[in-house]
């Protein structure tokens, strides 16, 4: 009976994956999908009074430095975002592959109280959609011209608020009679009093 059993547990160790104390870390079963509670083993203070402990993927993230790029560039993705800093405070954003890829320099060290935006692609234009811009300072127009591309309004159409339309056409109701020029008004957003027209 004795013999059966040992010869049991030999067969039944036997078909067990054997992992001696010296396994290589390539002879282990690999895992793809890493949870935030696996555990890792680490030793801690290795310099001076060393401790085998273990610690959470999560924990370990959690205290990982900054990260420091050595070179100019970072590239997030093979058709992604390429970041280039050009080591005195200007970031460049350049788009890769599947597009136009215009690129934006942001510069923040050489002008004082002033954040320099430029592009080395030609971009003429940023587009916002649907979002809208606030701000409580300054806004600075050079010797252009503002080109709506429908009714502008500097402030909403309530009393008191300057309305400007700029479309031709159905638009341009501002005017007595109608008209096909590019108009400006004043009104409350109902009765406009018709200021210039600009055919």
């Amino acid at each position: 009976m004795k013999k059966f059993i040992a010869l049991a547990l030999l067969l039944t160790f036997g078909a067990l994956p054997a992992f001696a104390a010296d396994t290589k870390v390539t002879a282990l079963t690999e895992n793809t999908a890493p949870a935030a509670a696996d555990l890792l083993y680490i030793v801690d203070d290795p310099g001076g009074s060393p401790l085998s402990q273990k610690v959470t993927l999560a924990n370990l993230a959690l205290n990982m430095p900054d990260i420091i790029v050595l070179g100019n560039d970072l590239s997030l993705g093979a058709a992604g975002v390429k970041l280039t800093g050009d080591g005195d405070g200007a970031l460049t954003i350049l788009g890769l592959g599947n597009g136009y890829d215009e690129d934006l320099t942001i510069n923040l060290d050489d002008t004082e109280n002033t954040a320099v935006i430029s592009s080395s692609t030609g971009v003429t234009s940023i587009s916002t959609g649907a979002i809208g811009i606030t701000s409580t300072g300054t806004v600075t127009q050079a010797a252009s011209v503002l080109t709506p591309t429908a009714i502008a309004s500097l402030g909403t159409a309530t009393a008191g608020k300057l309305v400007m339309t700029s479309d031709s056409g159905a638009n341009n109701d501002c005017t007595t009679a109608g008209g096909t020029g590019k108009n400006l008004c004043i009104g409350d957003g109902s009765a406009f009093v018709f200021i210039k027209s600009v055919v």
